[in-house]
């Protein structure tokens, strides 16, 4: 009998503080990131769960930065039952891109998520004619090249139309690369015509060289 008693109160117990803490909320979060502390936009998000319960709070937490595109990876944990402190690994604007004839920016990360938008920026930049004509998996093509081109001979500028990107390298004719491809194999065909400018053309200069079929066309002045 005193067996059960024992159980029974260590049960009752058990139920109190776990009714105890369920009652608990959330009094403040805190928010850091491989760069520092956290944007003000995603601290303002998590914020607005507090003053809710701590379990409900976290759940929601944990579904905002699972499906924000600003982030990449996180881990959220209590330091205290009332304090929760989330750290992330997340993403930056990298390119900017605008449509023909819009005033605002869309800026997404170098692996072609979009971020937010602004009506200036000093970010490199996509300017699309026509947007219509570009799915999304040519979108993210676009940026994660324009990215890469940026890093390797710092374009800052690219017009993409005619289903082709569009952009110039100091000295060297316009280049015209495919809105979809290997970014590897189109950098490396890049490399090697760079390599070969002005060489056994006779008095001919590069005007274009167009990576958009099976052998670039190479366009003379």
């Amino acid at each position: 009998m005193k067996k059960i008693l024992k159980i029974l109160l260590i049960l009752l117990i058990f139920a109190g503080l776990t009714f105890a803490y369920k009652k608990l909320v959330l009094f403040s979060v805190e928010c850091q990131s491989q760069y520092g502390p956290c944007d003000n936009d995603i601290i303002s998000e998590l914020e607005q769960y507090k003053g809710e319960s701590i379990f409900t709070s976290y759940g929601k937490i944990n579904n905002l930065l699972r499906s924000s595109n600003k982030v990449i990876n996180f881990e959220i944990k209590f330091i205290s039952p009332l304090k929760l402190f989330a750290h992330i690994s997340q993403r930056k604007p990298s390119i900017a891109v605008i449509a023909n004839g819009d005033k605002n920016y869309h800026l997404y990360s170098q692996d072609g998520f979009l971020l937010s938008q602004v009506e200036n920026t000093q970010l490199p930049t996509i300017e699309i004619q026509d947007y219509s004509v570009i799915s999304e998996i040519q979108t993210k093509f676009i940026i994660e090249m324009a990215h890469m081109l940026n890093q390797t001979y710092n374009i800052n500028n690219i017009i993409v139309r005619d289903g082709g990107m569009e952009f110039e390298i100091p000295g060297s004719p316009k280049i015209i690369y495919p809105i979809q491809g290997d970014i590897d194999v189109l950098l490396g065909s890049l490399r090697f015509v760079l390599s070969q400018l002005n060489t056994q053309l006779g008095d001919f200069t590069m005007e274009s060289v167009d990576f958009r079929f099976r052998n670039p066309i190479i366009r003379t002045i």
